[in-house]
C-alpha cells in the first residue's frame, strides 16, 4: 500500500465522522464494521492510542489520532495477504468428492 492510499484511508474515516471523538463502543460504526471495540481494547493492551480521554464512563479517542492508530496497526493491502486457509480455495473444494 502506497503512503498516498494509506492517508485517503485515514482521512476518509476522518471526514465520515461527525464529532472531534470516537467512543470505543462506537469504533465498529468508525470502522465501518471492519473492527469492534474488543479488538481495540485486545490491541491496547500493547500499543495504546495517543491522546485518549474519558468522557463521562467513556473511553474516547480524538479522531485523527484513532483513524492513524487503526491505520497503523490494522491496515494491509490485500494484495499482501498470504491466504493462510488454502482448504477454502475453490479448487480444493471442488476436488473433494
Amino acid at each position: 500500500m502506497t503512503e498516498a492510499q494509506r492517508k485517503n484511508f485515514i482521512n476518509q474515516m476522518i471526514s465520515n465522522w461527525p464529532s472531534a471523538f470516537v467512543a470505543r463502543c462506537e469504533t465498529k460504526q468508525f470502522t465501518g464494521g471492519a473492527l469492534s471495540a474488543g479488538t481495540i481494547a485486545n490491541k491496547e493492551t500493547k500499543n495504546h492510542c495517543n491522546g485518549r480521554v474519558v468522557i463521562g464512563s467513556k473511553l474516547c479517542y480524538p479522531t485523527k489520532h484513532f483513524a492513524k492508530w487503526i491505520a497503523d496497526n490494522f491496515l494491509r493491502d490485500a494484495n499482501e495477504i498470504v491466504d493462510h486457509k488454502p482448504y477454502l480455495h475453490r479448487k480444493n473444494i471442488e476436488a473433494q468428492p
